[in-house]
């Protein structure tokens, strides 16, 4: 009988230990997810599950309320924020492994598989931003490449890039409308080189440009023509 007391009382002990563990993870890793089921829990323990259902119903209330009233402050204290755990944690995290490893931006060393890391996820209007860290060995141009394939992979109409310094990347997954602001320090699209024609920024051919290369083109011999002497321009005459 006793030993099936300490047996009892190490299993509580563990599950609570276990519990607490959960929470610290959700609080340091999600926030927004992690800290209102902590306080929901404290309140259930201190008040009891009655209260701490009410005081759940009214903080609700409060928020479908403000999201009604004053939408722009809730979507930018609070929308985008929620958006933003909820798509790094059902999007990203649960494929990032699988899709930097198939499309090569994972290398094995010693065992295991070194992937960039993700920072942070940041959502917007018209998609998502999400900060890495490369692994080591990595750079800008290795993730470049696979730029296609990482759209595809998160469901994005595209994938652009930008450094953020030594290691560290931007991922920009456009989803919606892209933004009409060119984002800072962004890398352009070079102009297609073989045809000689220029692109506008969403990849167009720019009709401006391809006049100008032609005149350019024409005009061209003329210049090179060397130009005649005195003399024939007299025995002309």
């Amino acid at each position: 009988m006793l030993v099936l007391l300490v047996v009892a009382l190490l299993l509580t002990v563990a599950a609570l230990g276990a519990g607490w563990l959960l929470a610290i993870w959700l609080i340091v890793k999600r926030p927004i997810i992690g800290v209102p089921i902590v306080v929901y829990v404290g309140l259930a323990m201190w008040l009891g599950a009655h209260d701490a259902q009410a005081l759940a119903i009214y903080a609700l209330i409060v928020l479908i309320t403000w999201r009604l009233a004053h939408k722009r402050s809730f979507q930018r204290l609070v929308g985008w924020r929620l958006r933003s755990s909820w798509r790094r944690l059902w999007v990203y995290d649960r494929r990032w492994r699988a899709a930097m490893v198939l499309s090569g931006l994972g290398k094995q060393y010693r065992l295991r598989h070194h992937i960039p890391r993700i920072q942070s996820v940041q959502s917007e209007p018209w998609g998502d931003r999400v900060l890495i860290r490369l692994a080591i060995g990595q750079c800008t141009e290795d993730v470049e490449r696979v730029a296609p394939q990482l759209a595809h992979s998160f469901g994005a109409r595209a994938c652009r890039i930008r450094e953020d310094g030594p290691g560290r990347l931007w991922l920009s997954f456009e989803i919606d409308d892209p933004p009409r602001e060119a984002v800072p320090g962004e890398r352009a699209r070079p102009a297609d080189s073989d045809s000689g024609r220029g692109l506008h920024e969403d990849g167009d051919p720019s009709p401006e440009l391809n006049d100008r290369s032609s005149s350019q083109l024409e005009a061209a011999p003329a210049a090179l023509e060397p130009p005649r002497s005195g003399i024939e321009r007299s025995r002309r005459h």
